[in-house]
């Protein structure tokens, strides 16, 4: 396009010249007709040598002219290049380009406008002039973004429509102004060259006379159609330039120098003041915008007719701010005839600028610490909440860092990437610091977190998870100990059985017999193993006691003065009892095994060094749900039981598994391993909680938390045990056929007739066929088919008043409580001895109905049998 407009202009330039020639005859014929010949000639040649100087002159800038287009365009692309360069790689040195190569060409320059003599030129310079100027403007603003370090808002920027909007602007206001231009210098040419042909003309004038006449008719006719063109050019450049003037997005109005009324305007103007564009014509910018007939107080157009220098104001209208730009008009002779008035919304910059301030004063308002550090390890700044980080690292704002941080800030700029780590600070706080290098600029900007809150979190969810794994191996172990207790206690309640009945046969055995003490021996074991058993079963809850209201205190003293005179005079015992009332329900014995359990291994521990042990009893409110070792209580009143040693305490790893049952730190045949594991049993049995503190070489402490009741709550005695009655029939119901022959022995011993069933249906269909010839029952829990509880349900539903014994060695699945509240008389935990169970039957029998009505009833019932057998 470039090159044809340069061709089109050349080849008009030529002909043009060529016309004009000819022209310059038919003007002088009335001269040379009123001057005399010779004064004529003397004036034509000193014209004509003027004229040669001038078009020498005009065409040597015609030259000029052509060239410097081609550089205003090579310009425009450099700096533009340098501009989107820089905001493509963020390099600095495309910066340095840009502003060492300089400002843009502006045509609206005085030696430009000098040459140029019509007001449209010379506001297509201003047009031009106010494009150059949006474009430095925009390039600049991402330049300052490129060296800020924000190259991706920077090429954003560049990359904008205003941007390509104004830079379309510019270089159709640079080519149109410089072919106005070549016109307006060839127009000149032309009329040099005329000057000097006429002269000439003049001359030749007698000879080519007849010539010119006929030549000048000719030229009138050309000259009427150039100037129909050219009126045509100019009227299709008014337009264009005005099309281009309401492209323009910021409000612009050309004020006139004489009366500072506005002689244009674009659309963009009749949108800010939203009126007209006919309204607007003739006005006052003071009146319109500001609504005053005086100009307001610093008003940047009034400033600009006193200094002639462009100024600019920043005002406030509503909610929104304005940039106010005046711009100076001057005409080829240096005068001010004018100003070009320009209104930009800025907003949004302002906003912007607004929260570049913000941002500037977030960090010493930050609640969290961020600091700055420079290459060589100095404190540039730190904000306030960066005191207890500083304190920690032992360096305030202006000191160098200590050599531990001072390797992690030289491992940050030789990997050229950020780091983080974590800093417990001296007063118990958690940061999480991130160190981030800022390399264009040398420093490393350093931010803080508080993670105190959630690494105590951490920690605790760590500690719940270790206390629910603990709690769940604890009752694995507790269900595994109770199934093998319950198959144990099946032998030796046999075993037991079996003896007594073989001591009974050896009567007549004399004391010290072999046989008999091997026997006593093997009896001995059996009731140890019981023992063992019920520790086990007591550990994994599985063995029910009788819970009475029991003092706390007077076990504490009495235990503590039956171990006085075991302990050695090394360990001092300090008895400390605040409870005001100590009143828990519990068993008694279980409570004494208890303290026996923990004051021994606490002598155990101080044995070699000695020491103080020191048992307190307090009591405890727990306003709210609190968990205690691996329980939750609930609120309520306690009784909490200390017991403490000064000996060597237990590590971690060890406490962790203490209640585990054969778990032990004693040497070979010093311990079982059940100890502990049976006082947690206990403890859980009663509804209570305990938990251990202990560090290596400071002791261990145990703290028991027991629920407090009134000490009104007594517990029914129980009745006496009544005689042993005659002709007594017991049916005796157990799975296990070794438990059935040495129950149904020891029974018959003792007097009473025994029916026995291995199986629960079958007993169910005995008592059905002769439900009143039984006087009580004894059945097992845990059997097929149905077990003890299912069992004595159905026979109480064929005879409410049968008593039964339920027994179990596994008290899991039901307790005294349960089996009492179904209707079950007794509820017995296996192994017992003959006597034992002697005891609980005649109990049992004796709160039933007596025999003789049972007899009664037996005896007419034996009698209508006989009756109907001996009918036909």
């Amino acid at each position: 396009m470039d090159i044809r407009r340069r061709t089109n202009r050349e080849t008009n330039c030529v002909s043009s010249r060529r016309a004009r020639i000819v022209g310059v005859f038919t003007r002088k014929i009335s001269v040379l007709l009123l001057l005399v010949v010779g004064a004529m000639l003397g004036s034509l040649a000193w014209q004509a040598w003027q004229a040669q100087v001038r078009t020498r002159a005009t065409d040597a800038r015609l030259r000029q002219v052509i060239a410097l287009k081609g550089s205003f365009m090579y310009r425009d692309e450099v700096l533009t290049m340098s501009a989107r360069m820089a905001a493509a790689t963020g390099d600095l040195k495309w910066v340095t380009r840009y502003e060492d190569f300089g400002p843009r060409s502006n045509p609206a320059t005085k030696d430009f406008l000098s040459v140029l003599s019509d007001d449209a030129v010379n506001a297509g310079a201003v047009l031009t002039t106010l494009a150059d100027d949006k474009l430095a403007a925009i390039e600049s603003e991402a330049l300052d973004l490129v060296r800020q370090g924000d190259v991706k808002a920077a090429a954003a920027l560049l990359r904008g429509s205003q941007y390509q909007q104004q830079k379309f602007a510019y270089q159709e206001g640079v080519m149109e102004f410089a072919d106005t231009l070549c016109g307006v210098l060839e127009t000149r040419l032309d009329k040099h060259w005329r000057r000097a042909m006429g002269a000439f003309t003049a001359i030749s004038v007698i000879l080519l006379l007849m010539i010119s006449v006929w030549l000048f008719a000719r030229q009138v006719r050309k000259r009427l159609h150039e100037r129909a063109r050219t009126e045509e050019k100019l009227s299709a450049f008014a337009q264009e330039w005005r099309g281009t003037f309401n492209a323009i997005t910021d409000s612009v109005c050309i004020v006139d120098r004489n009366g500072g009324k506005i002689l244009q305007c674009n659309k963009a103007m009749t949108w800010f003041l939203d009126k007209p564009y006919d309204e607007i014509i003739g006005g006052s910018c003071c009146e319109l915008i500001h609504g005053s007939d005086e100009p307001v107080k610093k008003c940047p157009l009034t400033r600009m007719w006193k200094t002639g220098r462009s100024q600019t104001q920043v005002l406030q209208r509503g909610e929104k701010w304005l940039n106010i730009k005046v711009d100076p008009i001057i005409n080829n002779k240096g005068d001010l005839i004018g100003a070009v008035h320009i209104i930009s919304d800025i907003t949004e910059r302002k906003r912007a600028f607004q929260e570049i301030e913000d941002l500037a004063k977030f960090p010493s308002e930050d609640p969290n610490p961020v600091v700055r550090i420079s290459q060589d390890c100095r404190i540039l700044y730190a904000n306030d909440a960066s005191a207890p980080v500083l304190k920690t690292w032992g360096a305030n704002e202006g000191q160098c860092l200590p050599e531990p941080m001072r390797k992690k800030i030289e491992e940050v700029w030789d990997s050229r990437d950020g780091s983080a780590f974590e800093l417990t600070c001296h007063d118990g706080r958690i940061f999480f610091i991130k160190l981030q290098p800022i390399v264009g600029q040398g420093y490393v900007n350093g931010y803080g977190f508080d993670i105190t809150k959630r690494k105590k979190a951490e920690k605790e969810k760590i500690d719940l998870e270790l206390q629910l794994s603990q709690k769940q191996k604890m009752e694995a172990i507790g269900t595994l100990a109770g199934g093998i207790a319950h198959d144990f206690n099946n032998i030796l309640a046999a075993m037991q059985g079996y003896v007594e009945l073989s001591l009974e046969d050896i009567e007549d055995i004399p004391e010290g017999a072999a046989v008999r003490e091997n026997l006593e021996n093997v009896l001995s074991c059996g009731k140890r193993a019981t023992k063992l058993v019920r520790q086990v079963l007591t550990f994994s809850r599985k063995n029910q006691q009788e819970k009475e209201v029991t003092e706390i205190g007077s076990i504490v003293k009495e235990v503590l003065k039956m171990l006085r005179a075991s302990l050695p005079a090394t360990i001092k015992i300090f008895r400390k009892i605040e409870a005001d009332s100590s009143m828990v329900l519990a068993d008694p014995t279980q409570i004494h095994q208890v303290l026996v359990n923990l004051c021994t291994n606490a002598s155990h521990a101080m044995r070699e060094t000695g020491g103080m042990l020191q048992v307190g009893l307090t009591d405890i409110t727990l306003e709210s749900e609190t968990r205690i070792g691996d329980e939750r209580l609930g609120p309520g009143q306690y009784a909490k039981l200390t017991v403490s040693d000064s000996g060597c305490g237990m590590d971690k790893e060890v406490i962790e598994r203490i209640f585990e049952p054969f778990f032990t730190t004693k040497q070979v045949n010093e311990g079982t391993g059940l100890g502990l594991s049976v006082v947690h049993g206990i403890i859980r049995s009663h509804h209570g909680a305990i938990e251990v503190e202990s560090a290596p070489g400071e002791g261990t402490t145990f703290c028991i938390f027991l629920p407090k009741v009134e000490a009104t709550e007594v517990q029914e005695s129980e009745s006496p045990v009544p005689a042993a009655r005659e002709h007594e029939v017991i049916l005796l119901v157990d799975d296990e056929r070794m438990m059935v022959d040495v129950t149904k022995l020891m029974l018959e011993r003792l007097g009473y007739t025994v029916i026995a069933k291995t199986s629960s249906v079958d007993a169910l269909e005995t008592f059905q066929e002769k439900p009143d010839e039984f006087d009580l029952v004894i059945t097992d829990q845990i059997m097929p088919n149905l077990t003890g509880t299912q069992l004595a349900t159905e026979l109480m539903a064929i005879r409410p008043d049968i008593p039964v014994i339920l027994c179990t060695g596994f008290g899991e699945n039901v307790s005294p409580e349960e089996a009492e509240s179904m209707g079950i008389r007794k509820f017995v935990m296996k192994p017992i001895s003959k006597d034992e169970i002697e005891a609980i039957v005649r109990n049992v029998l004796g709160a039933s109905e007596t025999t003789d009505s049972r007899e009664a009833i037996r005896t007419c019932a034996e009698q209508d049998h006989q009756d109907r057998d001996s009918r036909p």
